[in-house]
């Protein structure tokens, strides 16, 4: 079950990454055959956590198609935010891609 509280921001991000997986998986064999987006891991501070293309997701991943998952922050292990990004005056959004996502 997901906990976390969506904010309207977070359904921009999921629209967003969906329309984007939708037509970067479309043409991605056009610019290299075989060609794969590798795995990603996009979230906002205190904001749920979005995995792209993980090959073995959480059980606890909730599917929202293309290969991308939904989660609460909290159940991933990403580590301690630098202070320069925390003490940002605007929300920051952070893309990483790590084994720990």
């Amino acid at each position: 079950m997901f906990a976390q509280k969506l904010e309207p921001i977070d359904s921009l991000y999921a629209k967003s990454l969906l329309d984007y997986s939708s037509r970067v998986n479309r043409i991605t064999h056009q610019i290299w055959p075989g060609m794969r987006i590798g795995p990603s891991c996009i979230f906002r501070q205190n904001g749920p956590a979005f995995l792209v293309n993980h090959p073995q997701p959480p059980a606890n991943a909730i599917p929202m198609g293309d290969g991308i998952y939904l989660l609460n922050q909290a159940d991933l292990a990403l580590g301690e935010l630098p202070k320069r990004i925390l003490t940002s005056t605007s929300p920051p959004t952070i893309i990483t891609s790590s084994p720990s996502c």
